[in-house]
């Protein structure tokens, strides 16, 4: 059983709001003492004028505080990095799902900062700057993106995003810097009968740190950014179609290709992949009520083949042994996926 004690207060001033949520979670301390248990707390701050907003975020959770009706301002949930993330460390597959459906936040403390400036009607301008410390191991992260939207005329509109986020190298010993930079504009035509053509274009990279052992010839330093660098590109190009056939079916088209990692939004599905493939799906959506939707989305990835080459002697393929025949299943297969989703309003 957890039993959990808190308070939140807000006012708003004129154009400016503020709110405050602080909670413990009971174990050995005391119910009136504030600070000897687990704790949880967000702090806000929120001004608006005609075409300027600001918001600031402040969030510190502890480790131990694991309320699991908490859903609070976190960049990463609460297992995020934990072994429950490789389902093939995992006496049962079953155990995944803490991860991947945890909405509890992981224990970080940092502050988050946004801005969205009105410039003039077709064009708008939105900023975001997170930099927090995840408290297990106390390393600082940082996560820094730039949206521009631009409209010359009401059926075209143009999206530009650019992302920064990373890893400080806060202990030698250890390098455990990583960053990545992420470009990423789209173009969006809406047609008639809200139909909509969207064009995709992506690219960036994911640098790690140096290691100049790797090379034979260590660097005691470790600060060559040359030697023994580690970077795997990324890039993707894709097209995405929208028609209504009435006020109730729609159906939705995409297709894309890409080589290296890429996120994205398929419909009503988050979608993460990495590697060199050609994907496409279709979504057809109905409505048959104003309280009952359904959806049927299907998915096929054709991935590039892999190399056969193996990298554990050296590059070399294996000694033939006589009367044994050696062979992997490391060709990479089409893979179809079918999903079907439900939504009923209650």
């Amino acid at each position: 059983m957890r039993r959990v004690f808190g308070l939140d207060l807000s006012t708003v001033v004129n154009n400016y709001s503020f709110q405050f949520e602080y909670a413990e979670l009971e174990q050995s301390g005391g119910v009136l003492s504030i600070g000897d248990d687990p704790h949880g707390m967000v702090a806000s701050a929120h001004a608006q004028w005609n075409s300027l907003t600001l918001l600031g975020v402040f969030r510190d959770y502890s480790i131990g505080y694991d309320n699991p009706y908490s859903r609070s301002f976190a960049n990463y949930a609460r297992y995020n990095g934990t072994t429950y993330e490789d389902e093939f460390y995992l006496a049962s597959p079953v155990l995944a799902q803490l991860e991947r459906n945890s909405a509890a936040p992981q224990a970080e403390q940092g502050i988050y900062f946004e801005t969205r400036y009105q410039v003039s009607r077709p064009l708008q301008l939105v900023t975001e700057i997170d930099n927090w410390t995840r408290v297990a191991d106390q390393s600082d992260y940082y996560r820094w993106v730039g949206k521009l939207t631009y409209r010359p005329v009401w059926p075209i509109q143009l999206r530009v995003r650019q992302k920064l986020q990373g890893r400080w190298n806060s202990s030698p010993e250890q390098p455990t810097l990583y960053q990545t930079y992420e470009n990423r504009i789209n173009l969006e035509y809406r047609l008639s009968r809200f139909d909509e053509l969207e064009l995709m274009y992506a690219s960036g990279y994911t640098r790690f740190a140096p290691r100049p052992r790797l090379i034979g010839d260590p660097d005691p330093t470790g600060q060559s950014p040359v030697d023994a660098q580690t970077a795997s590109p990324q890039e993707a190009l894709g097209v995405e179609v929208t028609h209504n056939f009435s006020r109730a079916l729609k159906l939705k088209a995409a297709w894309l290709t890409y080589d290296g990692f890429l996120w994205n939004f398929e419909d009503t599905e988050f979608v993460v992949v990495d590697g060199k493939s050609t994907r496409w799906w279709i979504s057809l959506t109905n409505r048959f009520s104003n309280a009952l939707t359904a959806r049927l989305k299907v998915t096929t990835d054709s991935p590039v083949t892999k190399t056969f080459v193996q990298a554990r002697d050296g590059n070399a393929y294996p000694d033939p042994v006589e009367g044994r025949s050696f062979g992997g299943d490391n060709v990479v297969q089409r893979e179809w996926s079918f999903r079907v989703q439900l939504d009923y309003l209650f």
